[in-house]
């Protein structure tokens, strides 16, 4: 995710806007989230769904 983020933060990244942004939050949201789970203050769950959710999307656009 760290480097994810840090391609959509490029301004000579393709995607629009709209996107990167979609994608370095979700970025920031694993990091915070992560670091709950392994405090024992949160579940696991949302970062499972967010990662399915996007292997399933690459999976499908061809994933380059």
């Amino acid at each position: 995710w760290t480097h994810l983020a840090s391609q959509v933060a490029d301004d000579d990244n393709a995607l629009s806007k709209d996107l990167r942004a979609r994608i370095f939050y979700l970025a920031e949201f694993t990091s915070f989230h992560s670091r709950k789970v392994l405090k024992g203050k949160a579940d696991a769950e949302a970062l499972i769904q967010i990662n399915t959710a996007m292997m399933r999307g690459l999976a499908a656009k061809g994933g380059n």
